[in-house]
């Protein structure tokens, strides 16, 4: 189960809609980020007519990010606390697993290079060769609860 932090990021920093729009990505997107893509790849035109409460994008997303966290279970070969975990999948909502997969981030990550792979979250900033702010400050938030223990793990160590 993903950290209710990484849940409430993501809400944040995605925005809600309740009908579908084209992305900067240039995805089909509705709720809280999701992307609807039919089998084919190609947009579903059914999609543009859609509506969704808050609660079923919720919903949504809360499934995509343990889908998230399932897949990134067997990447990641070192031990992550909870915040870390939804850090990541934080992370790996916006930017999509394939480039989480072949990054610096992971690589450093696997090495045991914690604070490496935190570093790296200020690498994920840019769209289209320029510096966002938006992800700025995303990045910023996803690193600090990265870097985060709760009290209750920060007691037990």
């Amino acid at each position: 189960m993903i950290d209710q932090r990484a849940i409430d990021l993501v809400k944040k920093f995605e925005g809600f809609s309740e009908h579908p729009y084209t992305c900067p990505a240039g995805k089909l997107t509705i709720g809280y980020g999701s992307t609807m893509w039919g089998p084919d790849g190609k947009k579903r035109r059914i999609w543009e007519s859609l509506r969704v409460t808050e609660g079923e994008a919720t919903t949504q997303m809360v499934g995509d990010l343990d889908s998230i966290e399932t897949k990134m279970q067997k990447v990641v070969e070192v031990p992550l606390t909870r915040e870390q975990t939804g850090a990541l999948a934080a992370l790996i909502y916006n930017i999509g697993f394939a480039a989480f997969s072949t990054s610096t981030l992971l690589r450093k990550l696997n090495a045991g290079d914690y604070k490496g792979a935190a570093d790296q979250f200020d690498r994920w900033v840019f769209s289209k060769g320029s510096k966002v702010r938006g992800l700025a400050t995303r990045r910023a938030a996803e690193k600090e609860l990265f870097l985060s223990m709760d009290s209750a793990a920060a007691s037990q160590s």
